[in-house]
């Protein structure tokens, strides 16, 4: 199972009415991969990142890693109900790591139609709607540190969305 180092003062700054500032580092569990989320945007509101594509790693033990073209972040997520379901939603956590906030985001999504639509919310309570579509599809990637958008930008760029061309 590979580790990630991991920051406690970036953790302190997710629970902070719980949790000190501690300059101090630690090692996280990066679990089993489970799926990986392709995203594409049809209406993005750019507070956190103006890029019209998304790739989500995630792992069984509820990390992520998102990858976009102006953006790499972990965090933390679970879901409410399952792609079985007509409707599930997932609710998702960015760790922040150097000048990154923590957001918070909770994304539903419309199995059938392949449509999600995510409420961003900032720590200064800023909210922003975005939409689009997306893809599920096995993740194959044990060490998340090895992947990339410029090693999976062109796999994204061939995706068969509406609009994607």
């Amino acid at each position: 199972m590979k580790k990630l180092p991991m920051n406690l003062a970036l953790i302190a700054s997710i629970m902070p009415s719980y949790c000190f500032a501690i300059d101090k580092s630690f090692t996280l569990d990066v679990g089993k991969p489970s799926y990986n989320i392709v995203y594409h945007y049809t209406k993005k509101s750019n507070l956190v990142t103006p890029d019209p594509n998304a790739l989500v790693l995630h792992y069984d033990n509820g990390l992520f890693k998102d990858i976009e073209p102006h953006l790499t972040a972990y965090g933390l997520y679970s879901f409410e109900g399952s792609m079985q379901d007509k409707v599930m939603y997932g609710y998702y956590t960015l760790i922040p790591e150097k000048n990154n906030k923590v957001v918070y985001i909770k994304i539903t999504y419309f199995n059938k139609s392949k449509r999600f639509q995510e409420v961003i919310i900032m720590p200064n309570g800023q909210k922003a709607q975005e939409e689009g579509y997306f893809e599920v599809r096995p993740n194959l990637y044990p060490n998340p540190e090895l992947i990339s958008w410029a090693s999976e930008s062109n796999i994204i760029a061939k995706m068969s969305f509406p609009g994607n061309k």
